[in-house]
C-alpha cells in the first residue's frame, strides 16, 4: 500500500529571538540550526526622469526592437513598403536588453551593484514600468475619445432644438427673452 503524502506545508524559517546578534536559522520542521550569512535585501528601484528618458531613448535608438515588443501592425509594414517585424524571443528578453541600458549607467552606485546580483528584479521592473505606461496612454486616450463622443451628441442635440432659426446669427444678434436666448442660456 502506497504511502500518504503528508499534507504539512514546510514554513518559512524563522529567527531566534533571544539573541538578535546570532545569525542562526531554525525551522519549525526540524530544530537544528542552521548558519550562514543572510542575502543582501534588494534595493527598491524607482523610476526618475532620468530612467525614463534612458528608456524612451533606448526604445527611439532600436525601432525594430521596438516594433517586436510591442508586436509589430501588419498594416504599418504594408503602407511603409517593408516586412513585419516579428519577434524570435519573448519580451522578457527585450526587457532585459533595456534594463541593461537604463540601469548599466545609473549614477546610483548601489544601483550598479544590486543590479549585478538581482537582473531579474530589474528586468520585471521594466516589463511593469512599460506596462503601466501603455495602460496610462490606452486609459487617457479612450477618455478623450469618450469625451469627444459625448461632446459631439451634446452638440447634435443643442443643434437639434436650436434648428434653422439660430443658423448663421451671431451670438451679438440674438434678442433677449427670445426662445433662442433661452436655449443659448441654458
Amino acid at each position: 500500500m502506497p504511502l500518504a503524502k503528508s499534507s504539512k506545508r514546510t514554513r518559512k524559517p524563522t529567527t531566534k529571538a533571544a539573541d538578535p546578534t546570532a545569525n542562526t536559522v531554525t525551522t519549525s520542521d526540524s530544530e537544528q540550526p542552521q548558519t550562514g550569512k543572510q542575502a543582501p535585501k534588494a534595493c527598491r528601484i524607482h523610476w526618475n526622469v532620468a530612467r525614463t528618458e534612458r528608456l524612451l531613448d533606448w526604445l527611439e535608438e532600436n525601432p525594430e526592437d521596438r516594433q517586436k515588443l510591442f508586436s509589430d501592425s501588419s498594416k504599418d509594414a504594408k503602407e511603409e513598403g517593408r516586412r513585419k517585424h516579428v519577434a524570435k524571443s519573448t519580451k522578457s528578453e527585450f526587457h532585459k536588453m533595456i534594463a541593461v541600458a537604463v540601469f548599466s549607467v545609473d549614477d546610483d552606485t548601489n544601483i550598479h551593484v544590486d543590479f549585478c546580483s538581482n537582473p531579474v528584479n530589474y528586468t520585471k521592473s521594466v516589463d511593469n514600468y512599460i506596462m503601466r505606461l501603455v495602460f496610462f496612454c490606452l486609459y487617457t486616450y479612450s477618455m478623450c475619445l469618450h469625451s469627444l463622443y459625448r461632446l459631439r451628441k451634446e452638440y447634435r442635440s443643442f443643434n437639434e432644438k436650436l434648428g434653422q432659426t439660430g443658423a448663421g446669427l451671431r451670438y451679438e444678434d440674438i434678442e433677449e427673452g427670445s426662445n433662442l436666448q433661452n436655449l443659448v442660456g441654458e
